[in-house]
Order: structure tokens, then C-alpha cells, then sequence
């Protein structure tokens, strides 16, 4: 599994920082690069009202962080496994998938492909790829 480093220590995906609190990050200020460089995409669709995702969809307010890999793969990592169930969220969710695009949704109970019905099939990462750096998954039914 893919693992960042930070301050010389390794965290392991799936797993909080240490530095996180109820308050945000406790060493914003001398974060590494890889936390500072990071903008996801709730952010960055605030550069451009036409596009912006709504408030709801702020990831400290849905418990959903939303990433695309570089073979646009969105990613929806949620704080919790029902995260991304509520309202805004599930229907931009579905759309998504309905429209043909890949979504997974990522969580401390592992990874699933959301479905365009709505269902999920669960995933396991087998590795990760040396040339994209991205993570690569097989279904667990599969195995």
C-alpha cells in the first residue's frame, strides 16, 4: 500500500496523521511538501465560480476529500465508510459514475468502485504503478 513520508517518519495509507486535530493541521506551518503542494479538488474548483463545487462539498463539512489521479480517477476519500452517502455528495457521486467516469471511494475499511446503480464492488490494491504512481486494484471477488 501506497505510504507518505512525513518528517522522516512513514504513514501508512489509510490511517490519520498524527498532526491532524479538531482544529486542522498542527504543523501547518512547517508541513512537508507533499502536504503543502496538495489541493484537492474542492479547492480547486473555487478558482472558477462556473465550476465550483457547493460549500456542502467543503471537505471538512462532508467528511469527503475528493482527488483525481492522474488517469481521471476520481477519488473520494471518506473520513468515514458512510461519508459519502449524504446529500450533495452521493448524487455528484453518482453522476459521475452514471456519466462513465471510474470513482472510488477510499476508507480506514478499504476501497470500492462505485457502481452507476449505486452499488459498490469492493477492491484490493495488488501494488502500485512505478510509472503513474498510482495504485493499482483487482475486485475482491477476483481473488
Amino acid at each position: 500500500m501506497m505510504k507518505v513520508t512525513m518528517a522522516n517518519k512513514v504513514k501508512p495509507a489509510h490511517s490519520k496523521c498524527e498532526h491532524c486535530t479538531d482544529r486542522g493541521c498542527a504543523i501547518y506551518a512547517d508541513r512537508p511538501e507533499v502536504c503543502a503542494t496538495f489541493e484537492c479538488l474542492w479547492l480547486a474548483t473555487q478558482q472558477s465560480p462556473a465550476l465550483a463545487l457547493p460549500a456542502a462539498m467543503r471537505p471538512d463539512r462532508c467528511g469527503v476529500v475528493i482527488d483525481l489521479n492522474c488517469a481521471g480517477t476520481l477519488l473520494a476519500h471518506c473520513a468515514y465508510p458512510s461519508s459519502w452517502k449524504r446529500a450533495p455528495m452521493r448524487q455528484w457521486l453518482l453522476s459521475l459514475a452514471r456519466g462513465g467516469h471510474n470513482v472510488l471511494l477510499d476508507s480506514n475499511e478499504g476501497t470500492a468502485l462505485l457502481r452507476a446503480d449505486g452499488s459498490t464492488l469492493a477492491l484490493r490494491c495488488i501494488g502500485v504503478d512505478p510509472v503513474s504512481n498510482n495504485r493499482v486494484y483487482v475486485a475482491e471477488s477476483a481473488i
